[in-house]
C-alpha cells in the first residue's frame, strides 16, 4: 500500500472513531452502541472502513475531517 493511501485510510478510521457514533452509516453506529469495549468499537470502525470503494474512502475522508 502506498504511504498516501495509508495516510488517508488511518485519518479516516481515526476521524470516524473520533466521531462515532455519528460519523458512521446507520447500520455501524447500532454496531458501535452494542459493542461489549473500545475493542469491539474499534472493529466497528475498521468494518465500516473496510466496505468502502476507494474513491468513496476519499469521499469520505473529505466529509469527516473538512
Amino acid at each position: 500500500m502506498q504511504a498516501r493511501q495509508r495516510d488517508l485510510l488511518v485519518g479516516l478510521a481515526t476521524a470516524l472513531r473520533d466521531g462515532a457514533p455519528g460519523s458512521l452509516d446507520p447500520a455501524f453506529a447500532d454496531e458501535w452502541a452494542a459493542a461489549a469495549d473500545a475493542a469491539g468499537r474499534i472493529r466497528v470502525v475498521l468494518d465500516q472502513v473496510a466496505i468502502l470503494t476507494d474513491q468513496q474512502a476519499i469521499a469520505r475522508h473529505r466529509t469527516v475531517t473538512g
